[in-house]
């Protein structure tokens, strides 16, 4: 008649701990037996089972370990970075693929690049998760104890969400910019063709020169990695953060002036183009040719004109980004003084 009861109590505790069996198989058999009769019959066993409910049931309620892979505490904030995680993994994979793409002229090269983009984005996945598992299991607490003293300021509930296109955006073309001008200005070349024979004999036979003077290129080169990787650091913080603060608005205006500063620097940066374009468009078979098409300006005059355009366009551009996250700021705090 017993028999029934031990195949019941096996099939709880073989689920538990190995330390856990032999406690919870006495506690259950005496449990079992205080509820039966001296001299119980099959069908009281079975009454009786059934009223404990199914061994799993039964072996979780003894188990009282952690049965997720995260938990609810953790799970908000997993998915928080998961998301922005897989969507910078995918940013940066298209950027490579792109810059790969046009590096080699081909889009197969594009093509390969981009097929290892569901493999990155598994590999990218799988590590977070082991990361909050492993936080999970052994990382202390995100829920602190004085916790009152650690709530958002009131400035957030009105301040002004930071847009996730725009911010990844910036990223790529950022990425974008800075690789192809710094690891792989070849690509910015011009080409003569037609009846340019006057610029194969100017250049000795070649018509096909780089834009930019790669030597000098080259010197801004761990600058325009330096500046990639805070503008990187800096947006996945607003990312993390999800609106505009006083901090962040800062940061971000520190990290336009010094931008500005450095652009300015840069393109006004002596024999930065390659010294070809002096060369052809000086001499006297390109005068002729500007001077057929009844322009009125000389070289020296449109040069230094499109100069100054570009310095205002970086100056314009570095002071409207600093100033609109400060804006976003104050509108935020104007609407919690209301």
């Amino acid at each position: 008649m017993m028999e029934l009861m031990e195949r019941y109590i096996y099939a709880v505790t073989r689920q538990l701990p190995a330390d856990m069996k032999a406690e919870v198989a006495d506690e259950l058999r005496a449990n079992i037996l205080d509820m039966l009769s001296d001299e119980p019959t099959e069908a009281q066993i079975r009454e009786v089972l059934e009223g404990l409910g199914s061994p799993q049931k039964l072996a979780n309620a003894y188990d009282t370990r952690p049965r997720y892979l995260i938990g609810p505490v953790l799970y908000d904030p997993y998915l928080r970075v998961l998301k922005l995680v897989l969507k910078i993994m995918a940013s940066v994979i298209f950027v490579g693929a792109t810059i790969t793409g046009i590096a080699n002229s081909s889009w197969a090269a594009f093509g390969e690049v981009m097929s290892g983009l569901v493999g990155g984005l598994f590999q990218a996945g799988a590590w977070v998760t082991i990361v909050f598992a492993i936080l999970e299991r052994h990382g202390e607490t995100l829920i602190k104890e004085d916790w009152i003293n650690h709530l958002p300021p009131v400035e957030e509930i009105f301040a002004e969400k930071i847009s996730w296109s725009d911010t990844i955006s910036s990223v790529v073309f950022t990425i974008i910019g800075i690789s192809l001008l710094g690891i792989f200005p070849q690509i910015f070349t011009v080409n003569f063709w037609g009846n340019a024979n006057w610029a194969d004999h100017i250049l000795n036979g070649h018509s096909e020169f780089p834009i930019f003077n790669l030597a000098v290129l080259a010197s801004f080169l761990p600058w325009m990695l330096g500046f990639a990787a805070t503008l990187i650091a800096l947006r996945i913080w607003q990312l993390v953060t999800g609106v505009w603060t006083y901090k962040i608005a800062i940061a971000n205006g520190l990290y336009e002036v010094f931008w500005t500063v450095f652009s300015l620097i840069f393109i006004s940066t002596p024999n930065l183009f390659n010294p070809d374009f002096a060369l052809v468009f000086a001499s006297h078979e390109f005068q002729e040719f500007y001077q057929g098409l009844n322009l009125d300006f000389t070289l020296d005059s449109a040069l230094g004109t499109l100069l100054r355009l570009v310095q205002a366009c970086i100056i314009l551009s570095g002071v409207f980004n600093a100033y609109s996250g400060l804006a976003k700021c104050r509108k935020s705090r104007k609407k919690v003084i209301k």
